[in-house]
């Protein structure tokens, strides 16, 4: 199921609001008390129209005070990224929220439609590294003019999708270019430590829970076989 995450939540009292969540497909709607959605999906199929006391189509859904149901949250935008000799095929949830303008050249990239040299890297642990010189980027998005450290860490965890936008000159021994690398981490452990010395990466992205077995099988595929091209594709949002 694309774009979402699971939880269990119970109605303490009355609430009255616009749409926020998407209630499981098995919801008894009854009784008087009212829940707060946003972002509601595919609330429509379970009943309609959706009309509170107050005669607004809110999306307030009548249920009983102490019931608790399913819900589940939609998320923003998601990329994928996919590789065919090792079968990588994942979504990444764009952290919009915590790095928007690293997320937002991560989506640009991935409407690009062109193919990315990859392979592993040497220096930081389990990543997939995706280095992209600026004779790559998009055109006429700006999203490239300058990107700063959002989100940073040194140490990614199992899952993380962390970039780094380095401009021209900024290391020795840098290609003659800005670029922006793209590191898939896939396992615990890994560390920013690279010859020049410690580097921060902006944590952009996350791995959908549902699609990380088959990505870490798929990263470890990589590494024993050497470099690779990936492919970046838009799937869901604005």
């Amino acid at each position: 199921m694309d774009a979402i995450s699971r939880g269990i939540f119970v109605i303490e009292g009355a609430a009255h609001g616009v749409n926020d969540h998407h209630i499981h497909e098995n919801m008894i709607l009854s009784g008087n008390y009212k829940a707060f959605f946003g972002r509601m999906l595919s609330l429509s199929s379970l009943v309609a129209p959706m009309i509170c006391e107050n005669g607004c189509k809110c999306g307030a859904v009548s249920i009983p005070k102490g019931q608790a149901f399913f819900w589940r949250s939609a998320m923003g935008r998601v990329i994928r990224v996919t590789e065919s000799g090792s079968g990588l095929n994942c979504r990444i949830e764009l952290l919009d929220g915590q790095a928007p303008l690293n997320a937002e050249a991560l989506w640009q990239l991935a409407g690009g439609g062109a193919d990315h040299f990859a392979q592993h890297a040497m220096w930081t642990g389990p990543e997939i590294s995706c280095p992209i010189t600026s004779d790559a980027f998009p055109t006429g998005t700006g999203a490239f003019a300058a990107i700063p450290l959002e989100n940073a860490t040194s140490f990614p965890a199992a899952g993380d999708i962390a970039t780094v936008f380095a401009p021209k000159g900024t290391w020795v021994g840098q290609p003659p270019a800005d670029f922006f690398d793209i590191g898939l981490f896939y396992g615990d452990g890994a560390r920013l430590l690279m010859p020049m010395g410690w580097i921060m990466a902006s944590v952009s992205g996350r791995v959908v829970a549902e699609d990380m077995d088959a990505y870490v099988a798929a990263c470890r595929a990589i590494r024993r076989s050497g470099a690779c091209k990936l492919q970046f594709a838009q799937v869901s949002g604005q």
